[in-house]
């Protein structure tokens, strides 16, 4: 079974489509992909960053639980929805996966998070 059997089909025809006015088309780290596993301001200032100057960035985080910077305020409404804005600012011309890295859980993960 290789990695893209696991990925539902809706997720593997999504197309990924950046935001030009906040990402650069062709930044000087443009072409490069970034598996990015950290938490908590040091974190995801940097992988914001590196997806500022162009690179392709992909937030794994925890099932169930999210990345922690999503608990910090202040908050903000957005369609029913209650967000934190340090997250949403750090978060910008990222993509982000719900993956379970403990491989004794699931052995699955480790070919899905090869395949990205």
């Amino acid at each position: 079974m290789s990695s893209s059997d696991l990925i539902p089909p809706r997720v593997r025809r999504m197309e990924r489509v950046s935001a030009p006015r906040l990402s650069p088309a062709h930044g000087p780290l443009s072409g490069l992909r970034v598996l990015f596993t950290g938490t908590v301001i040091a974190g995801p200032f940097i992988a914001t960053l590196l997806a500022d100057y162009g690179a392709e960035v992909i937030h794994v985080e925890r099932p169930g639980q999210g990345d922690t910077f999503r608990g910090l305020g202040p908050f903000y409404r957005e369609e029913g929805k209650v967000l934190s804005a340090p997250f949403a600012n750090d978060s910008r011309n990222k993509l982000s996966v719900t993956l379970d890295l403990r491989i004794d859980r699931s052995p699955e993960a480790k070919e899905v998070f090869l395949g990205l």
